[in-house]
């Protein structure tokens, strides 16, 4: 779920539409994840055994069945996967880009009593710069090994990303340098694409605006991954943005500080 997340740590109701004039937009500026006022925990995700050296990955209302035979798997966020089951206590993923490109590489790892486990990203972002981010579960279903149920319980972060937002005529450009992704999109909620050597083929999103409140809906083709809802502080200093991945109910709480204007 890595590239998904990143892209856009960003129903629609039309019909009251207010634009916000260019010069007095409130999230016109560079953001700056603040990790401490965050929240990436609650959400959960399960695993099943799903014959001779396979398994099945359920997010949602997304699942994906992958070999432990580090071939490459498409999956539904429109990028790859592949497993090798190194012991029956540590995995390694390798997530690559629809190009080929390598994302990001995740170990697994269970704890002694099978009760929680480690998950340690590391990659490359598109500017060279390195990340290792480590996120630990823990169990609330099944009894041994990686399958069963699992919720997101502490997250760190080793190198935040910037954002930036400009404000146009009629809605916003948003852009994060690191990962080259950039979309702009007009207030009226019609799909407009994404762009970035990382980006999955039919990824949209559509954008609307009520009052200071901004609300993103991001699709691969049909399909609803994620309504993203922006909010900004009295101040204009802090901005939320508040994910709705589909079918999970814990949301993904991201508070960014302006560190430009």
């Amino acid at each position: 779920m890595t590239s998904l997340h990143l892209a856009l740590a960003l129903g629609t109701s039309v019909g009251a539409l207010l634009l916000t004039p260019q010069g007095d937009d409130p999230y016109t500026g560079t953001w700056k994840l603040n990790v401490a006022k965050s929240k990436f925990t609650g959400r959960r995700d399960k695993v099943a055994a799903a014959g001779a050296n396979a398994w099945t990955f359920s997010y949602g209302t997304s699942s994906w069945t992958v070999k432990t035979d580090g071939s490459d798997t498409p999956t539904p966020f429109g990028n790859t996967v592949a497993l090798q089951a190194e012991s029956p206590t540590t995995w390694r993923f390798s997530w690559k880009a629809p190009n080929g490109q390598a994302l990001a590489t995740e170990t697994w790892t269970l704890s002694a009593d099978g009760k929680s486990m480690s998950r340690v990203s590391s990659g490359t972002r598109e500017s060279g710069e390195r990340f290792s981010d480590t996120t630990q579960m823990k169990r609330v279903a099944g009894t041994q090994g990686f399958a069963g149920t699992w919720e997101t319980a502490v997250v760190k972060i080793s190198a935040p990303t910037d954002f930036t937002a400009r404000a146009t005529a009629t809605g916003l450009d948003f852009k994060v340098p690191a990962e080259n992704f950039s979309f702009t999109c007009s207030y009226d909620g019609k799909p407009n694409a994404t762009h970035g050597p990382r980006v999955p083929a039919g990824q949209t999103v559509a954008c609307t605006k009520r009052g200071k409140s901004v609300q993103f809906i991001v699709k691969i083709g049909d399909k609803t991954f994620t309504t993203i809802d922006w909010s900004i502080s009295a101040d204009g200093k802090q901005l939320t943005s508040t994910a709705h991945d589909t079918g999970v109910p814990e949301p993904y709480v991201g508070v960014y500080d302006r560190v430009a204007k």
